[in-house]
């Protein structure tokens, strides 16, 4: 007898970029849900550097390249 095991599902994850122009400049507000089958985002995080908001998606994004290598 043959018995198919299905292979787990690969985590997947949701990188939210909302960008609101202000006279001085911009507000980004980054929300990330690293696991969207576990249904919880992480706290949003509001950004007034460019730099900063790219950093925190770049980190986001490298999260799920170590998985790889583990």
């Amino acid at each position: 007898m043959l018995v198919c095991v299905p292979a787990p599902l690969p985590r997947i994850g949701v990188c939210l970029v909302r960008v609101e122009p202000q006279p001085w400049g911009v507000v980004i507000t980054v929300t990330v849900n690293r696991d969207v089958a576990a249904g919880r985002a992480e706290p949003a995080v509001r950004f007034s550097d460019v730099g900063s908001a790219v950093a925190a998606v770049a980190e986001f994004l490298g999260s799920f390249g170590d998985e790889r290598q583990s």
